[in-house]
């Protein structure tokens, strides 16, 4: 756990513009790094800092007890603090030396041969002098920091038309040559100017002092100062929990991370190239944004707007548009939806980067309140009230914009649900589960509903829309879903596949005192698929779903001893799994024994808890794989804790990556699937 201390924010006007970015510890319990850096001096923990990290030793050898924190730094110390950051101690450079005026038996020879072998400084120009004792200016020193960040492959370097679009600071000029290398320290929060308050200015031609030195090299290697953060919420109208979430930069890089239980996510771009594509994994939702750091969301809006400026296609992750296109469409979206957003004061919003909470006010209320259904191949666009069905409007598009045919009346909108109630359940249907599902119930009765589970086919997680009536204590809805172990009688059939692996479901129950569910559904599927329990297309049987909205968490921390039993072969165990919980928060921790490699590995993953209930996602092959990739997927648990017998109870699906696929036990080629899915059990030491 986090925790974070509070301090007495004091705001320091510094000579120079080196404003610290966290108020000093207590000075009566301060040791100073150097005997003329006193407790109260204002770079005093970036010099201790730069110090603990070897970076700089001192100003007086051999007793090295002084920094001479207000001295000038030349040009060989420059070398010696980029170097000692980046790489420690060199002992690979060229013996040959690059400069006449830094010898081999220069003090700084091998910091100065690492500079220019890694690109950071090559010498005066038009010369072959390095300048080891000039005194670097901070125009100097910004271009440095850059260079040095760039040979880390931490940030790109920037171009040469880079201030076209503005210079950082008034006496900075847009000409030149450093100016782009000003700017980019600038935004990256290692420099903010050096006439406090106002920070209008550089002073790109003063010299640096090794108090500012330190503290530069502080904010640019030693600090979070320019690490850059991706951050939003991945939402229906409902958060969507432990949910994978993948992102890939301009350079084709790909990271995932996955939803927490309030649907927040975030990634460190630090290192990535802006512009982003993000999609969900399961549920076709998308987003793009080409800022490095702040918000990007993925909700049905995001999808939508993606979706009208590619044609149609929401696909950016694999295929982007333009930025004048998403643009457009962001704007043309708002005016289709102005009635709406008006109805629930929403202002001022994009769809994309405008932070909200998943709180059922102000955004996530229009995600409660509208279903958005786009079609490509006649490229309209159709705004649907999700408890009746009914379209309240219409648009047409093209080139990133909507043309609105049927607009959203006044009528329409009071139409939508005023109060939804947003009730949260797990459920067993049959003797499947239990799965999540969450049911939002308007004023009159009707009721929208969201099932959240694993597919048996792929191991995938899913997710499906139904919709329905509440009447007094009876509930009736009907969702398109697959409730059984279903198998397509002809494989060769170009339709047998699980797109159209779906049938649809209806339930019928009555919900008792406490707020659970009990009753009957009954399941056909598809033309040319068959329950594999009974043989036939229809699947019948009784259901229940508990009432978890307003459940306290149940302690479910400790290590377990788990096992599963996937569909296509006998027991598998034991694995180890750590469980630590924060609230209705848990960080899961699984190790166990690959089964090609025969290595051992951990797999980290996050959930949540609701009462006794508990769902968590984690990147890892369940299945005894032979693929081509071999890389991991999400693999998604849930499961039902037992304070009698400390044993949680569930089921899990796996789905690999595509062109991999599970082996049974006997590495019968004819058994070979894209997943592994089935019931798992973990029982606490």
């Amino acid at each position: 756990m986090i925790f974070k201390k509070l301090f007495i924010i004091l705001i320091f006007l510094l000579y120079m513009g080196l404003i610290v970015g966290k108020v000093k510890a207590d000075t009566g319990n301060c040791t100073p790094p150097f005997s003329d850096v006193s407790c109260d001096h204002w770079a005093i923990d970036e010099i201790g800092a730069v110090k603990d990290a070897g970076i700089t030793r001192g100003c007086n050898p051999p007793q090295n007890d002084r920094f001479c924190p207000e001295d000038p730094v030349t040009r060989a110390q420059m070398a010696a603090f980029i170097i000692r950051a980046i790489e420690g101690e060199p002992t690979n450079y060229n013996l040959n030396p690059y400069f006449s005026d830094v010898l081999s038996s220069h003090w700084a020879f091998k910091y100065v041969q690492r500079v220019k072998e890694r690109n950071i400084a090559q010498g005066y120009p038009g010369t072959n002098l390095y300048g080891p004792e000039d005194e670097v200016t901070r125009e100097q020193m910004a271009k440095m920091l850059i260079m040095a960040l760039v040979s880390q492959d931490r940030i790109s370097e920037p171009p040469s038309d880079y201030c076209s679009t503005g210079v950082p600071f008034v006496d900075v000029d847009v000409n030149s040559w450093s100016c782009r290398f000003t700017k980019r320290l600038k935004e990256l929060g290692i420099t903010y100017g050096c006439n406090p308050p106002q920070n209008d200015r550089f002073c790109p031609e003063d010299p640096v002092t090794r108090a500012q030195m330190a503290t530069f090299i502080y904010r640019a290697f030693l600090s979070e100062y320019i690490q850059t953060t991706l951050s939003g919420i991945a939402a229906t109208g409902k958060a969507l929990a432990s949910t994978a979430i993948y992102l890939k930069d301009a350079k084709g890089n790909i990271r995932s991370t996955i939803t927490d239980v309030n649907g927040k996510f975030s990634f460190d771009t630090t290192y990535l190239t802006p512009p982003f594509y993000l999609r969900t994994q399961g549920f076709g939702l998308f987003s793009y944004t080409e800022q490095k750091n702040g918000t990007a969301n993925i909700t049905p809006l995001t999808t939508t707007v993606v979706a009208i400026a590619n044609n149609g296609d929401p696909d950016i992750y694999n295929n982007p548009p333009s930025q004048l296109d998403l643009e457009n469409a962001k704007n043309s979206l708002k005016t289709f939806l102005d009635p709406v957003l008006q109805k629930y004061n929403v202002q001022d919003v994009d769809f994309i980067t405008s932070p909200f909470e998943a709180n059922g006010q102000g955004m996530d209320r229009v995600l409660d309140t509208i279903l958005i259904s786009v079609n490509q191949d006649i490229q309209t666009i159709e705004i649907k009230n999700p408890f009746t069905g009914e379209t309240i409007g219409i648009g047409t598009f093209a080139n990133g914009s909507i043309a609105i045919t049927d607009p959203i009346t006044t009528n329409e909108v009071n139409n939508l649900v005023q109060s939804p109630i947003h009730r949260k359940y797990f459920i067993y249907i049959a003797a499947d589960g239990p799965a999540m599902m969450d049911i939002i119930y308007d004023v009159d009765g009707k009721i929208s509903v969201t099932i959240t589970a694993t597919e048996g086919d792929t191991g995938d997680i899913f997710f499906v829309y139904g919709s329905g009536q509440k009447t007094g204590n009876s509930i009736t809805f009907t969702a398109s879903v697959i409730l059984c172990r279903d198998k397509c009688e002809n494989e060769q059939d170009p339709n047998c596949n699980i797109e159209n692996d779906r049938g649809t479901a209806t339930f019928t129950g009555t919900i008792d005192s406490n707020g659970n569910i009990s009753g009957t559904f009954i399941n056909t599927l598809s033309l040319g698929f068959v329950c594999e329990e009974n043989n036939s297309n229809v699947y019948e049987g009784t259901f229940s779903a508990e009432d978890v909205t307003d459940a306290l968490p149940v302690n479910i921390a400790g290590v377990y001893d788990g096992y599963a039993r996937p569909e296509e072969w006998g027991e598998e165990g034991p694995y180890t799994i750590e469980i630590s919980q924060f609230g209705n928060k848990v960080n899961v921790s699984i190790t166990a024994i690959e089964s090609d490699t025969g290595q051992l590995f951990t797999s980290i993953g996050e959930g949540a808890v609701y009462g006794s209930y508990m769902i968590f996602r984690v990147p890892i092959i369940l299945c005894h794989d032979t693929c081509i990739n071999c890389g991991p997927d999400y693999a998604t648990f849930f499961g039902k804790f037992d304070s009698s017998s400390n044993t949680i109870r569930g089921t899990y699906g796996d789905g690999v990556p595509d062109g991999d696929y599970c082996k049974t036990r006997d590495y019968d080629e004819t058994g070979d699937t894209a997943s592994a899915s089935g019931f798992w059990w973990a029982v606490r030491k």
